[in-house]
This record gives C-alpha cells, sequence and structure tokens, in this order.
C-alpha cells in the first residue's frame, strides 16, 4: 500500500538529517508543516515540488519512496509488457491479461483497455496466425490515439506495438509522427530501445507486406544500435531479419551459417517459444523460395 504524503516527507527529511525549518521555512508556515508531516493537511503540487527540491529529492524518487521501493502499478504494468519483448508464449499473454482485468475491475483506466486489446490481439495470433484479425484490434486502438495532439509515454508503448499489422501505404506516416515523440522522450527513457522495437516492427511490417529486401539498411542500423546499448535479444532479432534477407537474396550459405548462430545464441538465453518462432518462420521462408533446406 502506498504510505501517505507527509509520512514520506518526514521520514526523508529525518533520515537526511536537516530540520523542519531547513526544509519548510519560506514554502508553508509552521503550523502547516506540522500537519503535513502528520497528514492532517495535503500540501498542494507546487508546494510539494518545492519542498522535494529543498530535500533533493526528484518527485519520481518520492512516488518510488512513497510506494515502498516499488514502482506503481501503472509504470509496473509498461515494465512487465515491455519485458514479454517479442514473447510467443501464450501463458505469459494469458497471465498479463488475467493481472489487467483484475485492475480493470477496482478501476477504469484506459491504458488498461487498449493494453487488454492489445494483448487479446497477440493471443488471437498465436491461436489463428490470422493477421487480418489482429489489424482490427490495431486500427482499434489507432482510432482513439490518432485524434490526441500529443502522444505521451504509455501510447508510445501501444503504438510501436502494433505497427507492423497496419495495411500497406498506411503507415508511413504513423512512423514519422511516433519517431517524434519519441525524440521527446529520449531523457525521460533510453531513447536507443524505443528507436529499436519501432524498427524492427516496421522491418516486420515490410516482410509481412512482401517487401524485406527494403529494410536491409534499417536492420543493419538496428543491429548497431542493440549491440552498443547491450539489447541482446533485440539485436538477435534484428540478427535472423538479417538472415532472412540475405536468403531473399540467395546467399543461401551466408544466410544459413548466420540464422543457426542466432538460434544457437537464442537457445543459449533461454528463449524456448522465440527459438520456435525463429525457426518456423525459417522454414516458411524456404518454402516460399522454393528452397530446400
Amino acid at each position: 500500500m502506498k504510505r501517505k504524503v507527509g509520512e514520506t516527507l518526514k521520514e526523508i527529511r529525518i533520515n537526511l538529517g536537516l530540520t523542519e525549518k531547513a526544509v519548510y521555512d519560506g514554502i508553508v508556515a509552521r503550523s502547516t508543516f506540522q500537519k503535513i508531516e502528520k497528514d492532517l493537511q495535503s500540501p498542494s503540487f507546487e508546494k510539494i515540488e518545492l519542498i522535494l527540491e529543498r530535500l533533493c529529492i526528484s518527485q519520481k524518487q518520492f512516488e518510488f519512496i512513497r510506494n515502498n521501493f516499488q514502482l506503481d502499478e501503472k509504470e509496473q504494468i509498461l515494465v512487465e509488457f515491455r519485458q514479454m519483448g517479442y514473447t510467443v508464449e501464450l501463458d505469459k499473454i494469458n497471465a498479463m491479461l488475467k493481472k489487467i482485468n483484475d485492475l480493470l475491475e477496482v478501476q477504469h483506466d484506459e491504458m488498461y483497455v487498449n493494453l487488454k486489446i492489445l494483448l487479446e490481439s497477440f493471443a488471437l495470433f498465436q491461436k489463428t496466425q490470422n493477421l487480418a484479425l489482429v489489424q482490427e484490434k490495431a486500427v482499434e486502438i489507432w482510432n482513439k490515439l490518432e485524434m490526441k495532439d500529443r502522444w505521451y509515454y504509455e501510447d508510445i508503448i501501444l503504438i510501436m506495438n502494433i505497427l507492423y499489422v497496419f495495411p500497406p501505404g498506411t503507415l508511413e506516416h504513423k512512423v514519422d509522427r511516433l519517431l517524434k515523440f519519441v525524440d521527446q522522450y529520449k531523457l525521460y527513457e533510453p531513447k536507443a530501445a524505443i528507436d529499436v522495437v519501432v524498427k524492427l516492427n516496421y522491418a516486420t511490417f515490410l516482410k509481412l507486406n512482401g517487401r524485406m529486401l527494403e529494410a536491409k539498411e534499417m536492420v543493419d542500423e538496428i543491429i548497431d544500435i542493440a549491440h552498443s546499448k547491450q539489447l541482446v535479444l533485440y539485436e538477435q532479432s534484428a540478427l535472423f531479419k538479417k538472415a532472412e534477407i540475405m536468403l531473399t537474396e540467395g546467399k543461401v550459405k551466408e544466410a544459413t551459417l548466420l540464422a543457426e548462430e542466432v538460434f544457437i545464441t537464442v537457445d543459449r538465453l533461454n528463449f524456448p517459444a522465440l527459438l520456435d518462432d525463429f525457426k518456423l518462420d525459417w522454414d516458411l521462408l524456404h518454402t516460399e523460395l522454393g528452397l530446400e533446406k
């Protein structure tokens, strides 16, 4: 349970060895700060900002401390969703769906509603491999978010995970707009990880629409960024896409060697479902190109 504001302020102040006067003087009256620390009076948002400046504590860190050194529910859900990465495991998808459904029973939150739609589309695709059904869900989310003048962090996370399922001819302006807002959040969240996901999903879009070779330069860029930032799983996903491109170009031997290296690495990283998914895609591409394994 989240602790009260005054209780947390008092604990931080005492831990820093600061007097009440040193923290509150000039911000609130003496009678007021005593009520604040006893949680008998709530300070305004502006007053809290000034008090936290005196304590040399950011608002984000204050909320983290106040939440018993844990992320709040919404941040935790976003972290868990991002950690799912390229998961194709239905049990993980369903476990997160259950968690979101439980949260929605307590309170309505549009982010949870959209995440539920997105996760249901992931589960549906794993069961049916029907991209058209996923596109319907993606459009449902997009229609809500498109009307916003500005996209916030949770909007960015949602949009970058539905990019690859949009029909041809509708995606380019979405990517341009998304990258604009990604850039605005570069100091809030390590930009490289978001850039990599957006570009990987765009490369997947090109592949699904028979334009795989157009992704060649972008995939090389993703590999470089992911490698430099030690985003190992994303690097392997990009290397696998590079192997698919090479196979499509007729470089069978080089492509096979690269794909096998990816399979070994993903196996060592202990992502069996992702490994199975890569191997299935590899077999399907061979069939599509009329190649023997």
